[in-house]
């Protein structure tokens, strides 16, 4: 799906910017990271990159926290962006085990 033709953009929700960093420099990857709010107030800064993004060609790979997927699901389609460029997977929600 991605055209290679540019670098892929990555969005990641994270518990320590610090560590993350030093995770995703050790795999050679570069990411825009937002550090977790317990109110989910830095949702808001994810929101923000979805307009340029969108209008790019690409698709969309959401998975983590379920509100997250979910948030950022709704608002891609409120952007039009079809469900065939948006795969989702929810594999944690707070107070719950096991998604799958």
């Amino acid at each position: 799906m991605h055209d290679g033709a540019s670098p892929p953009n990555y969005l990641f929700e994270v518990t320590s910017v610090e560590e993350s960093r030093q995770v995703l420099q050790a795999l050679g990857l570069v990411a825009a990271l937002l550090s977790r709010a317990s109110d989910d107030a830095h949702l808001v800064q994810a929101d923000a990159h979805l307009p340029a993004w969108a209008a790019q060609n690409c698709a969309f790979v959401l998975t983590g926290r379920s509100s997250f997927v979910q948030r950022m699901g709704r608002k891609l389609k409120a952007l039009g962006i079809p469900s065939n460029r948006i795969a989702a997977k929810a594999y944690w929600a707070p107070g719950r085990k096991g998604l799958d």
